[in-house]
Order: C-alpha cells, then structure tokens, then sequence
C-alpha cells in the first residue's frame, strides 16, 4: 500500500552546476559531497527527512512549513561561509506519495518548479506555504506574483523569503500561460525527474528569446533573401561567371 503524507517539502539545487562538471568533473563531483555533508544535518536538526537525492538537487520533507523554512534559512546563512558553490530552495506544502522505492505527488512537482524561481543563495515558498506563516513574526516574505509552472493545472502564488538579508529576486512580469499537460497525464504520480527535465528545456527556450536569436536569424533571413534577389539581377548584366554567382549564393 502506497504510503501518503502531508508535509512541507524543500527541493535544492546547487546553482551553475552543469557549467561546474563541464569545467571541472572532479571538483564537482566534491562540491556534491561537501553539498551533502552540510544540508543533511541542518535537514535532521529542523526534523526533516533526506528523502531523495537527484544529481545536484536534494527533496527533504518536513511536519511543518516553520520548520521547512527556518531549516532553509540556516542553510543559506552557513553557506554564504561556502564560495564553492550556492543554491537555490524552494518550498511547497502538499501531498508527498513513496512507492516502488521513489517519491512522487503534485508536492513533489511543485516544489521542484518553484526552486528555480528563487535568486541563487535564496529561498521561494508558495502560497500555500505563505499561508501558514502570516502570524509568525520571525519570517518574512515578499509576493513575487502568480507563475504559471509546468505540469501544474492553476497559477501559483510565489513569494521569497526576506529575512537576514536572503536575496530577493525581481518580480514577475506578465507572462503567457506555459502550456499545461497535467490533466492530460495519464499518470496520478509525477517522477521529480520528469519536471527537472522539462524546465531545463523551458529555460534554454527562454534564454534564447532573451538574448534575441530568434529575432536576429529572422533578420539575417531576410537580408540574405534581398541580396540573392540583387545578386540575381546585376551579376548577369556584367557578364559574371555562374559559378561566383553560385558561389555566392553558397555563401549566404
């Protein structure tokens, strides 16, 4: 029988990684074991569980958003001791399903699509999380706007954590829906792996629109367009070789 529960749960994921292996597969692979060695006790002192280890990223759970959230404030305070590497966290109040020896459920997703709206060394909740905390007055946060995560049927309220000088990401400007395809799943559990997958897709799309390849390979189609059609009528009134007219149009 499938083991169902309620917690509070905190995905990691340790910032510029992938550029880290690229460059240096050792000292990466150390940073995951330094990585390991500072989350896992700060998890077990807030009564967290280690639940799941994925690459760079880590899943804990915990009985309580305050204790989810004062865990992940102290992991951010130590490492700002720590300049090998930096992380970002997020956390989600939701269902959390183990089975067939993983962990899967909507908590699980959402947490995991919320850790990378957080600035790196900084720490995003949802709403359901914030919620829970209004009447505590040692946590502070701040709205950062709805977003509309993958796999995630409704917009999610995001708000970042503001205490002992976390640092706080820019909100969120107007966006179009990202296409969802959780009624779609046939699947009542959803793998951590599968959403990790899909927002790196999501983001390589988004960091092409913001450094404007797709409107410049537009333009340079329509410059070289116009210089064949030039090319095309000039070159033969001077009696150009076909084959430098070949040529260049080999070139463009």
């Amino acid at each position: 029988m499938d083991d169902r529960r309620l917690a509070a749960i905190m995905f990691t994921d340790i910032v510029g990684y992938t550029s880290m292996m690229a460059a240096d597969e050792q000292q990466a692979l150390r940073v995951i074991v330094q990585h390991r060695e500072i989350l896992k006790p700060v998890v077990e002192k807030y009564n967290g569980s280690w639940l799941k280890e994925m690459g760079d990223g880590t899943l804990s759970s915990f009985p309580s958003s305050i204790q989810a959230i004062n865990c992940a404030i102290e992991l951010q305070a130590k490492l700002k001791l720590v300049p090998e590497f930096t992380i970002r966290i997020g956390i989600h109040l939701g269902d959390v399903i183990f089975a067939h020896d993983d962990v899967y459920g909507d908590g699980v997703n959402v947490a995991s699509r919320i850790e990378p709206t957080a600035a790196p060394g900084g720490i995003s909740i949802s709403g359901q999380v914030y919620d829970t905390i209004t009447s505590n007055r040692e946590i502070t946060a701040e709205y950062l706007g709805d977003k509309n995560l993958k796999h995630v049927a409704r917009p999610v309220r995001i708000y970042a954590i503001s205490n002992s000088d976390l640092p706080i990401p820019a909100p969120f400007t107007d966006e179009p829906p990202e296409e969802s395809t959780a009624a779609a799943d046939p699947s009542p559990l959803e793998s951590i792996s599968a959403p990790d997958v899909a927002f790196k897709s999501n983001s390589l799309f988004q960091e092409l629109r913001r450094r404007k390849v797709f409107r410049a390979g537009m333009a340079y189609v329509i410059v070289a367009w116009l210089l064949i059609q030039v090319s095309t009528a000039i070159l033969p009134v001077y009696d150009v070789p076909v084959w430098i007219n070949q040529g260049f149009l080999l070139l463009l």
